[in-house]
């Protein structure tokens, strides 16, 4: 949370422009957190939730796989 990490919101003020994430999404801690379309994920239309993380393999995962 943002009281255990010492960060608030308060630091988009100070910090125009800046970004804040604490909890799992920060530390990319965990195998079934929420892939923020800004790191590559997406929404799953069958749902129209954020994609976990279990669902990404990276490279060879089934995209590639798909193209050979």
């Amino acid at each position: 949370t943002a009281t255990e990490s010492a960060v608030g919101e308060s630091v988009r003020q100070k910090f125009p422009g800046a970004e804040v994430i604490y909890g799992s999404a920060a530390s990319g801690a965990g195998y079934n957190r929420e892939t923020p379309p800004s790191e590559g994920g997406g929404v799953d239309p069958k749902t129209g939730r954020l994609y976990k993380a279990r669902y990404f393999e990276g490279e060879g995962g089934p995209e590639d796989k798909q193209r050979i």
